[in-house]
């Protein structure tokens, strides 16, 4: 059974939620394929690669997707991937046209939008990856034709549905336009004048397919405009690999591809690509520097000024995601794995490969690429160091393309640098890291306290302060106090039994008044119920919201009228917003073992780390930032000689050489001369990275 690409071929069906065609007043009878249905016909990727090694459906049609370009009268097998994959494109009239296309000229349209139907269908047009599809059989005068619904309970105006390709057509075609058939005939031959014969205006196929707004694997390809020098290499690059780069012209491209985590950053990179091997990003970042394009690469997507999407626009954007490699070596217990990993996943890998664990932060869904390179600060620091302390080797990309391995005895001034200030030196694709034994048993508390005022909580914080702040506090103790608009919550994490947390005095040096909510749990468990506790202020869910912290040392511990003077003003204050946090985490113990200039993290002294954290609802206000500002304001008086903050709570107000000197200090220097060495052309750029001596 075959499926003409001509006029005349379709029957009219009747769908859940038809569409049909108005031009020039006339309706088609050509109809659109809806949800259901078009579900139920889509190809699987085996049975799509089957075909294509078959050679079934018009040639090349896998690799650009349907071109409508085709021959006329060009048949296309009804009963296979491709043809079932053809049910799901609609005929398209030749009226349609570019908005500013010229009168007379052939339309050329390139997809666009694409309207919510099923995601499996998106997902068949990925694995299509159809570069353009054009109209050229039909030419039209001036005006545009729509789709019309019959179904007015449709909403097709709903913000995530579009289509594509089609223009967003508000008109229809002009009642006296003349439609010309042009297509192919003998030399010397007019076309048809459809309007003098009433013959219907020519079809060609075109995609009527969905799209979650949260699919990956959007067509790689799309949009008007030549391919630029960069988007050629990067395709080369991919060499027909389905959901590997994205332009910003594709649909969708901010929430599928992007996905920005501060909505109040807006970024655009000039692509974003996915790379599935270390070979990958190799490639993609010779395509970055022979276009002389800045790179970014993003693991898990979580920084405070959307820096792994490049922290401003148009750099190039690389996504770990595709990197899941995984492997533990039971001798050594050194496991090696792909810089793609979210902490939360890697920690079901680590379990379920002997029951290992390494440190890194209380949020499930950051990625380890970014975490371990930056710091990666959580609560199990005080007890095996940070995140990059574990960190053995990388296989990194470097900014000439090149892989190289980095460790302590290869490249050391390389690796040196990339455990502390990662994103300006190159691309991490893979780590080793020495992994400890889970603890079998970990003491989960948290205290909820609501005394009326922010200003009763004063006390509540100093008491806090002097027990985190103590350097003699038991390494296996980890504690966090977060003040907000209800009162304050302090959580604690205890590594060891209930037995050994009771031996310690602990529980008695605890600010008192709150309600007691105490748990024993495993590893795992552990992890889950940090991340639940602190998910409201730390999560996953991309919002808009400004940040503000400074890293405390212990000569730098508040006293108790400045810590009068903070409580009064979050309480007296408008801030603009239900949803802020004024957030303590203790920090010490073993993140002081290692010497001070053993990495290129800096904060080895450091007691507490306090960051101040506001959401807008749904944007910032000025009064939110100011309330945000105004916090930070009375810390800073309260520590005056204070003067350093750790680079992943991100303060986006400071200048580049401001915060090059507040992330890395006295480690500055060498990173820039490491920086001159690996990168002097600063490949690796975002609005604050270290830049190369001079």
């Amino acid at each position: 059974m075959w499926l003409s690409t001509m006029n005349g071929s379709a029957s009219r069906r009747s769908d859940p939620v038809s569409r049909k065609i108005v031009c020039d007043g006339h309706a088609s009878a050509h109809e659109v394929r809806t949800d259901n249905e078009a579900a139920r016909d889509v190809p699987s990727r085996t049975a799509v690669n089957k075909e294509r090694k078959q050679g079934s459906g018009p040639p090349g049609a896998m690799q650009r997707g349907f071109h409508a370009a085709h021959k006329p009268n060009e048949m296309v097998p009804q009963d296979g991937p491709l043809g079932r994959t053809a049910q799901l494109f609609r005929l398209a009239p030749a009226c349609q046209s570019e908005p500013t296309r010229a009168p007379g000229q052939p339309s050329d349209l390139r997809l666009r939008q694409i309207p919510l139907a099923t995601e499996q269908a998106a997902r068949t047009l990925a694995r299509m990856r159809p570069a353009r599809f054009t109209f050229p059989y039909g030419r039209a005068a001036e005006d545009d034709c729509y789709l019309k619904k019959e179904d007015e309970g449709h909403d097709q105006s709903h913000p995530t549905s579009v289509l594509v390709g089609v223009p967003p057509f508000t008109r229809r075609c002009a009642a006296a336009e003349t439609f010309k058939d042009t297509r192919a005939r003998a030399p010397g031959t007019q076309p048809t004048d459809t309007t003098s014969t009433g013959a219907s205006p020519s079809w060609t196929l075109s995609p009527l397919l969905s799209l979650s707004a949260t699919d990956d694997s959007v067509p790689s390809k799309m949009g008007n405009g030549q391919s630029t020098p960069l988007q050629q290499c990067l395709n080369t690059v991919c060499n027909g690999r389905l959901g590997c780069v994205a332009f910003p012209s594709d649909a969708l491209y901010q929430a599928a591809w992007v996905k920005p985590y501060n909505l109040d950053v807006p970024v655009t990179p000039i692509a974003v690509f996915k790379p599935s091997s270390t070979e990958d990003v190799a490639g993609a970042i010779k395509c970055a520097v022979a276009s002389n394009v800045h790179v970014q690469a993003k693991s898990g997507g979580h920084s405070y000024a959307n820096f792994g999407l490049g922290g401003q626009d148009g750099e190039l954007m690389i996504d770990l995601a595709n990197l899941q490699d995984f492997h533990m070596d039971k001798t050594s217990w050194q496991a090696t794995f792909g810089a793609g990993y979210r902490l939360g996943d890697l920690d079901k890998k680590l379990q379920a490969n002997g029951n290992r664990a390494i440190a890194h932060g209380t949020c499930p869904g950051v990625g380890i690429g970014g975490h371990a390179t930056i710091g990666g600060l959580g609560p199990m620091s005080r007890m095996w160091g940070s995140a990059l302390d574990h960190v053995l080797s990388v296989q990194v990309v470097t900014a000439d393309g090149s892989i190289k391995n980095a460790s302590e005895s290869e490249n050391s001034d390389l690796f040196w640098a990339l455990r502390g200030a990662g994103a300006s030196f190159g691309v991490i694709t893979k780590f080793t890291v020495k992994t400890h034994p889970a603890p079998g048993s970990v003491v989960q508390y948290t205290y909820k306290i609501s005394l009326g005022s922010q200003a009763q909580m004063a006390p509540v914080y100093a008491a806090w302060q002097a027990l985190a702040g103590d350097p003699k506090l038991d390494r296996r103790f980890s504690t966090l106090f977060i003040a907000e608009p209800l009162g304050a919550l302090i959580t604690g994490t205890f590594y060891g039994t209930k037995a050994e947390y009771e031996a310690t005095g602990i529980a008695a040096r605890l600010p008192s008044g709150g309600t007691l909510d105490l748990k024993l749990l495993d590893w795992l468990g552990s992890l889950a119920h940090i991340a639940e506790v602190v998910g409201l202020t730390l999560g996953d869910i991309p919002t808009s919201f400004y940040g503000k912290s400074l890293a405390l040392r212990e000569e730098d511990m508040l006293d108790r009228t400045s810590i009068d003077g903070l409580f009064r003003y979050m309480g007296d204050a408008d801030a603009g917003t239900l949803l802020w946090f004024v957030i303590f985490n203790s920090e010490g113990g073993a993140m002081a073992d290692t010497p001070a200039g053993a990495t290129a993290y800096p904060h080895r002294d450091k007691l507490i780390m306090y960051q101040s954290y506001v959401i807008g609802i749904p944007t910032l206000t000025k009064a939110t930032r100011d309330f945000a500002d105004g916090v930070h304001d009375r810390v800073r008086m309260g520590a005056p000689s204070a003067n350093s903050t750790y680079a992943g709570y991100i303060d986006r107000t400071l200048s580049r050489e401001a915060a090059q000197e507040f992330y890395w200090g006295a480690q500055l220097p060498r990173l820039r001369e490491v920086k001159k060495a690996w990168d002097p052309k600063d490949v690796f750029h975002n609005p604050q990275s270290v830049d190369p001596a001079e």
